[in-house]
């Protein structure tokens, strides 16, 4: 995000929020919120689903009758359009839900879901947004996510959500 400041071009920061785009999507998203608020920084949020995301038994079935025939390529194709279906009704409903709590506290945000593995995906919106200062994942990707691999991999500050224990 840039803008201008007496002549001279300023670089907004911007957090990243890193969450699960099929399950507990917005866990940790209030805490981005009150940060970016004290940093005075943008907030760009990468939901990731996964490669293989959940097909139907009806597509997978269509697929398979595919390449049957002797169509791999279609199958490969159908079992895909189910997935860009379902990362458009992701962006339909989550997108628009963070946007309406980001517009009543002036902060700049943008959103993108993605299906892939979240540590390449993360790398690639790093490189694409350099004014991203640190990187926060969401409590649901603590399980799924090798951290050392991503400490290797990722320069800017990781910081993990965790959920609080019951008792503590």
């Amino acid at each position: 995000l840039l803008f201008s400041k007496g002549g001279e071009i300023v670089i907004k920061k911007e957090l990243l929020f890193v969450t699960n785009a099929e399950n507990e999507w917005d866990e940790g998203f209030s805490y981005v919120l009150e940060l970016a608020q004290s940093l005075k920084a943008g907030i760009a949020v990468l939901m990731v689903m996964g490669r293989q995301s959940k097909n139907t038994c009806e597509e997978m079935i269509v697929a398979a009758a595919l390449a049957d025939e002797g169509a791999p390529e279609l199958a490969r194709e159908h079992l895909n359009t189910g997935q860009e279906k379902r990362i458009k009704e992701v962006e339909a409903k989550n997108v628009l839900e963070l946007t309406e709590r980001c517009k009543g506290l002036a902060i700049d945000f943008t959103c993108e879901v993605r299906a892939g593995d979240a540590i390449p995906l993360i790398g690639e919106t790093l490189e694409k947004r350099h004014a991203i200062s640190m990187v926060i994942l969401s409590p649901n990707l603590s399980k799924v996510l090798d951290t050392r691999k991503m400490t290797k991999n990722i320069t800017k500050p990781i910081v993990l959500i965790t959920r609080q224990g019951k008792g503590e």
